[in-house]
C-alpha cells in the first residue's frame, strides 16, 4: 500500500515537471498553438506621396520626419505576409488582411517629410517626432497609446475608448475632444489657446498661456498650468483645477 502511494506521488510529480517543462518551452521559444516557432522577417514597402496615416490591429508604430519616404514592417513572417498596405488620396493605410489572434508584435517604421493627420486604432502603440507643420489631426481610438513631439500652429486631438496621448512641443491652439476614460498628458506642450471638451471620466493635463475654454462632464477632470483667462462649463461631478 505504501509502495503504491509512493509510485502515485512519483508519477504525479513527474507529470507536473513535464508540464512545467513544456510550458517553459512554449514561453521561451514563442510557439503558436500549432507549435510553429516564430520566424522574424523584415520587409520594405515602396510607397510615397502620403501625409496621413491610418494604422490599427495593435501594431507598434514609429514615425519620424525625413526628407524621403521609407516604410518597413518587422515581425513574424506570417504576420508580415498578411499586411495590407495601401496609399489612397494621401492616406497610408496599414492593416492585416485577415482577422485572427496574433501572439507576436508587429513593428512599423515610417519616415516621411510632412505629417497632416494620424488615425491610430485597435490598441496600437505609436511614437511620432520631429515634425514642424501648420495643422496636425491626432485621432486615437480603441485603447491606443501614442507619444508625440511636434511643433504646429493648430492641433486637433480626438481621443476615445480609453486611449492615451503624451505630447510635447509647441503650438498656437489646441482643439481637443476626449471621451470614454481617455487621457491627455500635455504639460510639456506649450500652447497659447485651447478649447477642451472632456466626457466619460476622461483626464486632461494641459499647459496654456492665454485662453482656455473648458467643458467637462461625466466625472472628467481637467488640470492646467499657466495663467490663461478661462471660460468653463462643468457638470456631472467634473473638475477644472490649476496644477
Amino acid at each position: 500500500m505504501k509502495l503504491n502511494k509512493k509510485l502515485s506521488f512519483s508519477s504525479l510529480f513527474l507529470i507536473q515537471l513535464l508540464f512545467l517543462f513544456l510550458t517553459g518551452c512554449h514561453i521561451r521559444y514563442g510557439l503558436y498553438d500549432d507549435d510553429r516557432p516564430v520566424e522574424i522577417r523584415e520587409k520594405n514597402f515602396y510607397i510615397n506621396n502620403f501625409t496621413k496615416l491610418d494604422i490599427g490591429n495593435a501594431m507598434r508604430v514609429n514615425v519620424q520626419r525625413g526628407d524621403h519616404f521609407s516604410v518597413s514592417a518587422k515581425g513574424d513572417r506570417i504576420n508580415v505576409d498578411d499586411i495590407d498596405m495601401t496609399e489612397r488620396n494621401g492616406v497610408l493605410k496599414i492593416y492585416y488582411r485577415n482577422n485572427r489572434n496574433r501572439r507576436f508584435p508587429m513593428d512599423i517604421s515610417i519616415v516621411m517629410p510632412n505629417l497632416r493627420a494620424v488615425f491610430f486604432s485597435g490598441a496600437s502603440e505609436s511614437n511620432v517626432e520631429g515634425f514642424d507643420t501648420g495643422i496636425i489631426d491626432i485621432v486615437l481610438s480603441d485603447a491606443s497609446k501614442a507619444a508625440f513631439n511636434v511643433r504646429s500652429q493648430f492641433l486637433n486631438i480626438d481621443l476615445s475608448g480609453a486611449s492615451s496621448l503624451n505630447i510635447s512641443g509647441e503650438c498656437q491652439k489646441i482643439n481637443g475632444y476626449f471621451s470614454g476614460a481617455s487621457n491627455l498628458y500635455a504639460f510639456n506642450l506649450y500652447s497659447d489657446e485651447a478649447e477642451i471638451d472632456a466626457s466619460g471620466a476622461s483626464s486632461v493635463r494641459i499647459n496654456i498661456l492665454k485662453y482656455l475654454k473648458a467643458r467637462a462632464s461625466g466625472a472628467s477632470r481637467i488640470r492646467y498650468r499657466g495663467n490663461p483667462s478661462i471660460d468653463r462649463n462643468l457638470s456631472g461631478g467634473s473638475a477644472l483645477e490649476r496644477d
